[in-house]
C-alpha cells in the first residue's frame, strides 16, 4: 500500500489518526488487515535499524499479537529483540484497533516503548567471545580431522581382520574366530560413533534457514523414513506450526521416533503418540510410547552425549541421538524434558519459542563458522 492510500485509511478512522514524531522514545506504527505496515514514525525506523530484524521477520514476530488485536483483544505484552552484536532490548507493546466512522476496525495502532536495555558487552566479554569462537572452530577442525585420519586405520583393522579370518579359517578355532569378530565389531562401533559425533558437530555449526513449518506434515514425513517396519499403532495429533529450520527439525523427529520405536516392551501392543499445543508463548511437542520406560531419577542424563540407561545387549545404540535432539532445540532457543517410569513407557518433549528471533527468509542464521 502506498503512502497516499495509507493516509486515506488512517484519515477515515474515528478520530482520524496521525503518526507523529513527538514521542521520541515511543515507536509507533499502524498495520493493515494483511499485516502490512501502513505508516510508522522515526522511532520505529530507528528500532528496526538497531535490531537488525528484517521486515519479514518483524512481521512474523508481530503476527500473533496483531491477530489478537484483530480479534478484539486488548494486547499489552513484551517483546525482546537482539541486535547483530548480541545486545538485547525489551519493548513494551500495546495494540489497539482503529475504527472507521461506522465502528468497524480497519487498522491496528501499535505503540512500542523501550523498558529495558541489556548492557553492551565490555572489552573482557568481547575477548572471551572471540576465544570461544576460536575454540569452536578448532573443535570443528578436530572433528574433520577425526573423520579422515581415524577412519582409514579403522577401515584397515576391519579389512585385514576379515582377510585373516578368511585366509586362516581352517587354522582358527572357535575362540580365535570369536576374538577376531570382537575386533571387527569394535572397529565398526568406533566408526559409527565418529559418524555420529560429526553429525552432532554439523548440527551445532551449520547455518540455519528458518521458515514457518507445518509440524504435522514434518512428523509424517519423518515417520515414512523410520516407521516402515513398526508393527504397532502410530498416532499424530494436529500439531502447531512453528518458525524453525525444517532440515534440523526433521533430524530431531527422526531421532525421537527412532528412539520410541527402539525401546518397545516385548509382548506388548506397541503404541506411539505425538501431541502438541501452544502454551505461554511456546509451541510444545511430546512423543509418548508405552515401551520399557526408564528410571526417572536419571532423566537429566538422557540428553548428554554417550549417556545410556540400558546396556547394548538390551538395546543397541550409541547414546548420541537424544544429545542431537537437545542441541537442535537449544539452537532454536527452546528446552527439552523426559518423563518415564520403568515398564510404564516414556514421554520425550521439547518446546520452541512461538516467536523465535530469526532473520528474514533467505538469510542464514547464525553465520557459518569458518572451517570445513
Amino acid at each position: 500500500m502506498n503512502a497516499d492510500n495509507a493516509n486515506a485509511v488512517l484519515a477515515s478512522t474515528r478520530p482520524p489518526v496521525v503518526v507523529t514524531e513527538g514521542a521520541q522514545d515511543v515507536a509507533t506504527a499502524t498495520f493493515g488487515r494483511e499485516g502490512e505496515l501502513l505508516l510508522a514514525n522515526h522511532a520505529w525506523q530507528v528500532m528496526m535499524q538497531r535490531s537488525g530484524v528484517g521486515p519479514a521477520s518483524m512481521s512474523n514476530l508481530l503476527s500473533p499479537h496483531l491477530a489478537r488485536g484483530w480479534a478484539g483483544e486488548e494486547v499489552n505484552t513484551r517483546l525482546q529483540l537482539t541486535d547483530r552484536q548480541g545486545v538485547g532490548c525489551d519493548y513494551q507493546i500495546a495494540i489497539e484497533g482503529l475504527q472507521d466512522r461506522e465502528g468497524k476496525v480497519i487498522a491496528l495502532l501499535l505503540n512500542c516503548r523501550v523498558v529495558r536495555d541489556t548492557p553492551r558487552p565490555d572489552g573482557r566479554e568481547q575477548l572471551l567471545q572471540a576465544r570461544l569462537e576460536t575454540v569452536t572452530r578448532e573443535l570443528d577442525d578436530l572433528c574433520y580431522s577425526i573423520s579422515h585420519d581415524l577412519r582409514a586405520p579403522l577401515r584397515a583393522i576391519d579389512g585385514f581382520s576379515g582377510m585373516l579370518e578368511r585366509r586362516a579359517a581352517e587354522r582358527l578355532d572357535e575362540e580365535d574366530k570369536r576374538l577376531l569378530g570382537v575386533v571387527r565389531d569394535s572397529g565398526r562401533t568406533v566408526c559409527r560413533l565418529i559418524d555420529k559425533l560429526l553429525l552432532l558437530s554439523r548440527i551445532t555449526n551449520q547455518p540455519m534457514a528458518p521458515a514457518t513449518t507445518d509440524m504435522t506434515s514434518l512428523v509424517r514425513d519423518a515417520w515414512l523414513d523410520v516407521g516402515g517396519e513398526f508393527g504397532g499403532e502410530f498416532e499424530v495429533d494436529a500439531l502447531p506450526s512453528v518458525w524453525c529450520d525444517r532440515p534440523l527439525l526433521k533430524q530431531l523427529w527422526l531421532q525421537l521416533l527412532t528412539n520410541a520405536i527402539k525401546y518397545q516392551q516385548p509382548g506388548r501392543n506397541a503404541h506411539i503418540t505425538i501431541r502438541g499445543r501452544r502454551e505461554a508463548g511456546e509451541c510444545l511437542y511430546e512423543v509418548y510410547d508405552n515401551g520399557v520406560g526408564f528410571d526417572p531419577r536419571y532423566a537429566a542424563k538422557l540428553f548428554k552425549v554417550f549417556q545410556r540407561l540400558h546396556g547394548p545387549d538390551e538395546f543397541p545404540g550409541d547414546g548420541i541421538g537424544l544429545a542431537i535432539v537437545a542441541r537442535i532445540v537449544s539452537r532454536h532457543g527452546g528446552r527439552v524434558w523426559a518423563q518415564g517410569e520403568r515398564g510404564q513407557g516414556a514421554t520425550f518433549g521439547f518446546a520452541l519459542p512461538q516467536e523465535a528471533l530469526f532473520p528474514a527468509p533467505g538469510e542464514v542464521y547464525p553465520p557459518a563458522l569458518s572451517g570445513h
